[in-house]
């Protein structure tokens, strides 16, 4: 990877560490100021069924991910195509929600694409637009999380 692909792929490692740790300001980081990040439905990338937009609304996802007791996203492989002071890519990401319910410990595992798009701005590049295609879930028995 060039050094740029670096960068980009940086992003990606900083989205999902903010998010496993709920870390707002972190996780505002990886985007551009005017960022929107939309989520599909499971199995249907064309279905939007979320969208958050600007700063205020970024802020709230590490939060609501805050309902699970864990999260782990672990970040894949990447293809990133840099064109000028833009670039796109597609980024792959297994994702783990471990959360009590009433049969007990369980985790949700989604497969995931991140369908991005970067800008170059003062700061570096960011994330200025991010589809979280959700190809898959699976929900596995879990052991309970270490105090």
């Amino acid at each position: 990877m060039s050094t740029t692909e670096d960068e980009l792929f940086a992003l990606s490692v900083i989205y999902a560490t903010a998010a496993d740790g709920r870390d707002p300001a972190a996780f505002l980081g990886a985007f551009t100021d005017d960022a929107r990040l939309r989520v599909s439905a499971p199995g249907a990338p064309g279905r939007i069924v979320r969208t958050y937009s600007g700063a205020g609304e970024l802020a709230q996802v590490p939060v609501r991910l805050g309902r699970y007791q864990r999260t782990s996203h672990v970040v894949g492989p990447a293809d990133l195509r840099v064109d000028g002071r833009g670039a796109t890519g597609e980024v792959h990401c297994v994702a783990h929600h471990v959360e009590q319910g009433p049969t007990g410990w369980t985790d949700k595992v989604m497969t995931i694409r991140y369908a991005d798009v970067y800008r170059l701005t003062e700061a570096g590049w960011r994330i200025a637009e991010r589809t979280v295609q959700v190809d898959g879930t699976e929900t596995r028995p879990a052991a309970a999380p270490e105090p």
